[in-house]
């Protein structure tokens, strides 16, 4: 994909905190009675506004998934990864259902490689007022073998991964052909 979809503001991006590389940088995503623009929690996931929007022209969230910060999925008991999900499937549906976006991305970005600069496990939705949503994805890169159908939702490993090795995407039945949420690796 050779297009530049959204803006990244630099002199916003270079004022974010840091705690991949810096690992002894105090994490904001802990410091949780100083979180401020709180949109909805449940237990200890919390779904906010993004202090730091440096993408031009769109709505940012951030969606802190534990109060575990060197933790991330593979630790998650199942109970806390399905609460993880229906919550985050349930705010992405809603900021689509809004009105207010063109559409809505709803991912997980992880490593060094990523682009992240927080360590402590979140993702991530980005509210687009404008965007078309053809240019967002190749649906090449959901076709794969399915691990696991259950309950209206199917994870795949795609075949055609756009990033990485391999890429899990999880993929709700009601917008199997159009869109899916991908985790790169």
């Amino acid at each position: 994909m050779n297009e530049n979809l959204i803006d990244f503001d630099m002199h916003i991006g270079h004022k974010k905190p840091e705690t991949i590389i810096h690992q002894d940088n105090a994490c904001p995503f802990c410091d949780r009675e100083h979180l401020t623009d709180i949109l909805a929690t449940d237990g200890d996931i919390i779904l906010l506004r993004n202090k730091y929007n440096v993408l031009t022209g769109a709505d940012q969230f951030v969606l802190i998934e534990s109060s575990v910060c060197e933790s991330d999925i593979p630790a998650y008991s199942s109970e806390h990864m399905h609460r993880l999900i229906r919550f985050g499937l349930e705010h992405w549906q809603s900021l689509l259902n809004s009105g207010k976006y063109a559409d809505v991305l709803f991912f997980k970005n992880y490593g060094p490689m990523s682009g992240g600069t927080i360590r402590h496990p979140h993702m991530q939705l980005i509210g687009c007022p404008e965007l078309d949503a053809s240019l967002l994805f190749n649906p090449q890169e959901f076709d794969g073998p399915s691990i696991c159908h259950r309950h209206g939702v199917n994870l795949t490993v795609s075949d055609h991964p756009r990033i990485g090795f391999w890429e899990l995407n999880i993929i709700p039945n009601e917008i199997q052909s159009t869109a899916a949420i991908n985790t790169y690796s």
